[in-house]
């Protein structure tokens, strides 16, 4: 006795179509965002640009205040002054650097622009702070020197650290992605200190203050601008947020902000304290 042919429904033959066409559609956008994750050269080219920025600054923050005032001979008051001068041109270039970058477009993207054209006049900024030119003498023309290198190169480092700190959520959404990116760069900033202030002290020491200082901003100088062109050339600015098409952040939909995905863990741990 022949059997009876057995025939599939329409809805279960859709069904199975859809659920496949799902599959497919879930395995390609893993597959993309498998292709666009970080490598761990991205990773560290990125995090090693808190080289350029913390190096500098500590040095700027333990030794200028004896160099200045000790080897190039600068009286209290007048580097009091500058210091000042250069944290106040500091708190006013930030948000205009800031603003300007994101509305940078190039084919280096918008951050990536700033840190590749900055990094050079940067390095030879903070070199000439750190030299006695003698044809100057020890007078006026001197601390207009200081003055002009002291405020070139606040305004050069912002133009460095403003747009490079600004770049982690153009280099990915993902949250933990931006967390091994910070990491990097607080594993950059904490070694390039202390190594940086070991060796400025030693070169002082070594080669007596005058020339210790000199050669020892030469070294940094230099040794800066191998981490900020990693940080232009191993990176990619995957994600660009167009400011014209949300001018007012403050307006942005909730709904549209990435969630944390330890928010839930937390949450709980405090609902289990309270009871």
């Amino acid at each position: 006795m022949e059997s009876s042919p057995q025939f599939m429904s329409l809805d279960f033959v859709e069904g199975e179509i859809e659920n496949e066409g799902e599959g497919i559609q879930r395995k390609i956008e893993q597959e993309e965002e498998n292709e666009d994750k970080l490598t761990l050269l991205e990773a560290t080219a990125y995090g090693s640009g808190d080289i350029v920025i913390y190096l500098t600054h500590s040095m700027i923050a333990l030794f200028l205040n004896p160099f200045l005032l000790k080897v190039a001979g600068i009286s209290p008051f007048i580097f009091g002054g500058l210091l000042v001068l250069m944290n106040v041109i500091d708190a006013v270039a930030n948000p205009i650097i800031g603003y300007i970058s994101d509305y940078t477009s190039s084919k280096n993207g918008r951050r990536r622009q700033w840190i590749l054209y900055s990094a050079l006049p940067q390095a030879l900024a903070y070199m000439a702070l750190w030299q006695i030119p003698s044809f100057l003498g020890y007078g006026t023309p001197l601390i207009l020197y200081y003055t002009f290198f002291a405020v070139t190169f606040t305004i050069l480092s912002d133009s460095f650290s403003i747009p490079y700190s600004a770049m982690t959520p153009d280099l990915t959404h993902d949250y933990n992605e931006r967390t091994k990116l910070t990491t990097w760069r607080m594993v950059s900033a904490i070694v390039s200190s202390l190594v940086g202030i070991f060796l400025q002290g030693t070169l002082i020491q070594f080669f007596h203050e005058r020339r210790g200082y000199s050669l020892s901003a030469i070294v940094v100088g230099i040794f800066i601008l191998f981490p900020a062109f990693a940080t232009f050339y191993f990176t990619h600015e995957r994600y660009v947020y167009n400011p014209n098409s949300n001018p007012n952040p403050l307006n942005s939909n909730p709904n549209h902000l990435e969630p944390n995905p330890n928010q839930e863990f937390s949450t709980s741990i405090q609902f289990k304290i309270r009871e």
